[in-house]
């Protein structure tokens, strides 16, 4: 039986501080699991059922969620208090968070105007050792994000926010193995003649033989490039050797009518119609993001 007799893990975060004011809210935060829970009980009216929403909508639930604070345990008010205050970007302890800087503009002009820089680094490294050589192996990813956000006027809003991920996780290659045979069948250009042929499926197996952050969404867009070829014909799905990727995800949005009216142009993830959390036949919150352009009404409550 092999054993890991080390292992070095090292984790560096800084988070973004998320959407502006009229700048959409994503899908995985945490805040939706609250509103969620307060439609059901009834502290909120229906929600509407394609996410994500803006910032302004979400702080307007949760407003109407306090309405009912009798009801509320005193972790539910400070989980919602704890959101609106993140919310409030001119506030001086806000200011002085490690990964922000926040500008909005003075006298020099009527529109009103904000301005965020969110920056950070995540990094993994790791190690294993073995009493069985070739199972050593480490690995790292070392992952820096930068953006910027915003609103001009009341009603727009924008956002773009980057990743850049230089990996080494080398897995241990297990060979292949047959899981059946494949069965197909033919007719020939005369249409004369049918016959039917199998085929042999095999699929390679990989050891990870260190410890690996995994998550079924990945930060990065799903294409990897090695280093040693930078090319098209470099493209990879894993980093079995130094790699780099990235991903980008951007979007301008304007609300009217206290958020009745939302138009938005630009990539990130989105739920629609969603029966369940992250359960649809229409579009579920796991679904990769791409870029698409967006109108929902809301004609009644």
């Amino acid at each position: 039986m092999k054993k890991v007799f080390f292992l070095l893990i090292i984790l560096i975060s800084v988070n973004f501080v998320f959407a502006q004011t009229n700048n959409t809210v994503n899908v995985f935060d945490d805040i939706y699991n609250v509103i969620d829970q307060a439609e059901i009980r009834g502290f909120c009216g229906p929600l509407p059922g394609a996410r994500p929403y803006t910032e302004k909508k979400i702080l307007s639930i949760l407003d109407e969620i306090l309405e009912y604070e009798e009801n509320l345990s005193s972790t539910e008010i400070q989980i919602i208090n704890g959101y609106q205050n993140k919310c409030k970007r001119n506030d001086e302890a806000n200011k002085k968070k490690l990964g922000t800087i926040f500008f909005e503009n003075n006298d020099w002009t009527s529109v009103p105007l904000t301005f965020q820089i969110n920056y950070g680094l995540e990094t993994n490294v790791s190690g294993g050792v073995y009493n069985t050589s070739k199972y050593n192996s480490y690995g790292f990813d070392f992952m820096p994000k930068f953006g910027f956000s915003g609103d001009i006027g009341n009603n727009f809003g924008y956002n773009i926010q980057a990743l850049i991920d230089v990996s080494k996780m080398p897995l241990i290659n297990n060979g292949e193995y047959d899981v059946g045979m494949n069965w197909f069948s033919y007719v020939d250009s005369k249409r004369e003649k049918f016959d039917a042929k199998k085929k042999e499926r095999k699929i390679t197996s990989y050891s990870n033989t260190n410890y690996l952050p995994f998550s079924y969404l990945k930060p990065w867009g799903g294409q990897f490039y090695y280093l040693s070829n930078m090319s098209a014909s470099g493209l990879e799905g894993w980093a079995h050797e130094l790699g780099v990727t990235g991903n980008i995800f951007a979007e301008l949005h304007t609300s009217f009518l206290n958020d009745k009216v939302n138009i938005g142009l630009g990539r990130n993830y989105r739920e629609w119609a969603a029966m369940d959390k992250h359960s649809s036949l229409v579009l579920n919150g796991t679904a990769m993001p791409f870029f698409g352009f967006d109108i929902t009404v809301e004609l009644l409550p």
